[in-house]
């Protein structure tokens, strides 16, 4: 009785600080607490309470990114006094294996979100493929089902321990551009944008756990988060509005891609860029193969 009556009382003192228009979207009377009647020593399947529930969490799902299934089922659960929130990013957040099936399977993915997965191929992809020989292919296959249209950057055919990206110097470029509004997709892909929700990373196996994702059910984190969510959905609509116009003019992705090549940086200041460019030329040739230069290394060995 304890978990009903604090979610009961959280609810209540939540929706009384809204303003009456707020207030009108709640579909179902909060019941008395002692109508929500126990069955037995369990609140599993008590219905007044699982719809009760079910409002709540839609109605915080309204105001900020809540893992909504994830909380319904801990709050209807048989665990007494465990009254949390799970809260995710909105944006993009993989996990290893979600990041190995996007490499390996990207037609899983919707391609209208094309614009939103290029940032993760053109930094993180060589750190997913252990053989250089799949990588083209593997860049093909994306590069045809996302519609970007372009050949593998020539920087992934480096160690990623050599090479970086200057970003700042990226969103200044595509702001420069015009494509402000793609700065954004890149800054919410790479969990650069300064905000809570868009940089947050989960961990995907912490849900009993205790870390940025989980907050007890209070007015004063529903108050936070609202607060929180409210600051990094202006980036949100512009970034995912960014995908919907390159998805519309597929031709913007290989501008993106040549201007954040004049954005690789070597990670040694006693490289350059232009050795970086010539280590990666000889390292496609090599890779790839090059039959004219075989056919001298086996003649000179004779």
């Amino acid at each position: 009785m304890g978990k009903m009556a604090k979610i009961v009382g959280v609810y209540r003192a939540a929706r009384a600080k809204e303003t009456r228009r707020e207030a009108e979207g709640q579909q179902f009377l909060i019941p008395n607490i002692w109508e929500l009647h126990k069955q037995g020593n369990s609140i599993v399947n008590c219905l007044p309470f699982d719809r009760l529930c079910e409002e709540i969490t839609t109605w915080l799902e309204g105001k900020f990114p809540l893992m909504e299934d994830y909380t319904y089922a801990q709050w209807t659960d048989d665990v007494e006094g465990s009254t949390v929130m799970y809260v995710g990013n909105p944006g993009i957040d993989l996990c290893w294996d979600e990041a190995a099936e996007l490499f390996e399977y990207p037609q899983n993915f919707t391609k209208d979100y094309g614009l939103m997965i290029l940032p993760i191929y053109v930094v993180f992809f060589s750190q997913f493929v252990s053989e250089d020989q799949e990588m083209p292919s593997l860049w093909e296959l994306a590069a045809e089902w996302f519609g970007w249209g372009v050949e593998m950057p020539w920087w992934l055919w480096l160690p990623n321990n050599i090479w970086a990206t200057d970003n700042k110097k990226f969103y200044r470029l595509l702001e420069k551009a015009g494509l402000s509004n793609v700065a954004d997709t890149f800054r919410m892909a790479w969990h650069d944008t300064g905000t809570f929700f868009l940089d947050l990373e989960h961990q995907h196996d912490s849900y009993y756990g205790e870390d940025d994702s989980v907050y007890e059910f209070t007015v004063a984190n529903i108050k936070k988060l609202t607060r929180l969510w409210d600051e990094a959905r202006p980036i949100y609509d512009r970034g995912f509005q960014a995908c919907h116009e390159t998805c519309e003019n597929p031709e913007m992705y290989k501008t993106i891609v040549d201007l954040l090549g004049r954005c690789i940086v070597p990670s040694e200041k006693k490289m350059t860029v232009k050795e970086l460019k010539a280590a990666s030329a000889e390292n496609k040739r090599r890779t790839a193969g090059c039959p004219e230069r075989d056919e001298e290394e086996d003649h000179d060995s004779e």
